[in-house]
């Protein structure tokens, strides 16, 4: 089972003010995914969010009359989702687990709670989170430039 020393150590959390990482733990609760387990799919409610321990994990579009498309992948040491931060809470991808993993699922409520109350928690939170999407976008949009390259 994780420990609180072992999420206090994922990348995520690390520099985080010592009263902030406790308000994360608080809010936080260990998950396991089975390989070939959808995690998240688009339009259901986005209540929590992970910072992925082992497995990995592919964030996934439906493309109309074809198979879901992996658009990425999550590993260990990543956060996975930031729909719960932006009204109406609803998430706009798939998630399902290539292999078996373990994740600290974070309460949304919880945390946005938390972050209403202490507003430097909230900007730090803010802050990392839009770090992470910054970085997704920027990986996508390569991953799209190759895939337009190869048009005929």
């Amino acid at each position: 089972m994780g420990t609180k020393q072992e999420m206090l150590g994922h990348p995520f959390m690390v520099g985080l003010a010592p009263e902030h990482q406790a308000a994360m733990v608080e809010c936080a609760r260990e998950a396991f995914i089975q390989k070939g387990t959808w995690l998240l799919r688009n339009g259901d409610l986005a209540d929590q969010f992970f910072l992925v321990q082992e497995g990995v994990l592919s964030i996934e579009l439906y493309v109309p009359n074809r198979a879901e498309h992996s658009i990425q992948t999550v590993h260990p040491g990543e956060l996975l989702g930031w729909d719960w931060m932006v009204p109406p809470y609803r998430w706009t991808f798939d998630v399902r687990a290539q292999e078996d993993c373990r994740a600290f699922a974070v309460d949304a409520r919880c945390i946005r709670g938390k972050g209403q109350v202490d507003h430097e928690f909230g900007y730090q939170l803010q802050n990392r989170i839009s770090q992470v999407m910054a970085r997704r976008v920027k990986a996508l949009r390569f991953q799209l430039l190759d895939v337009y390259s190869h048009e005929p």
